[in-house]
């Protein structure tokens, strides 16, 4: 990340600020997707935009720490707080009719491929399993970070990870032992 990017941002510059969302959006999306609550991807990340710009101001260019490194501990946080706040909705089923869904061929084809699977097995993770998979082995942070990020010793961001790890693997291993089209079997 461009460190003088980031100083102009700081500045309230909007153009630099804006380069600045567009470097780092995909990062933001991501997360947002992987830890934010389902459903509301689009109201959360604009809400995630708005906090990075008014806590940016916080960050040290001449600090220790990465940009990507803070902004995803800010983006991380604020998403957990978002997600103690929220309370789900909750639907009376004598309201609703029982109705057996079919899924669309087209859908079935595009549920196949190997990246809609991992985010389908994210979500079925418990929530403290898939952060610290999502930040360790996806955003590639430190054990260490994610567990202060998490405010946890170090063993249990490990724990979590491993049980995460297993469930993905049970969870995504009849999809990685089939034959992909075109090859040998």
């Amino acid at each position: 990340m461009d460190v003088e990017l980031v100083r102009q941002a700081q500045t309230r510059d909007r153009r630099a600020q804006a380069r600045l969302l567009r470097d780092v959006g995909p990062l933001l999306a991501a997360l947002v997707r992987r830890l934010g609550i389902g459903g509301e991807g689009a109201d959360q990340l604009q809400s995630v935009t708005l906090h990075l710009l008014a806590v940016l101001d916080r960050f040290d260019p001449a600090g220790p720490a990465k940009f990507t490194t803070w902004l995803t501990t800010v983006v991380t946080r604020f998403l957990l707080m978002e997600r103690r706040k929220h309370r789900p909705e909750t639907i009376p089923l004598d309201d609703r009719p029982l109705v057996a869904s079919t899924p669309d061929p087209s859908e079935h084809a595009e549920g196949q491929s190997l990246e809609v699977l991992l985010e389908r097995a994210l979500t079925q993770l418990p929530a403290g399993q898939r952060r610290a998979f999502v930040l360790a082995s996806m955003q590639g942070l430190e054990l260490t970070a994610v567990a202060e990020l998490e405010e946890v010793p170090v063993g249990t961001i490990k724990s979590r990870l491993a049980r995460a790890r297993m469930a993905l693997a049970i969870s995504l291993g009849p999809a990685l032992d089939r034959p992909q089209s075109g090859g040998v079997p």
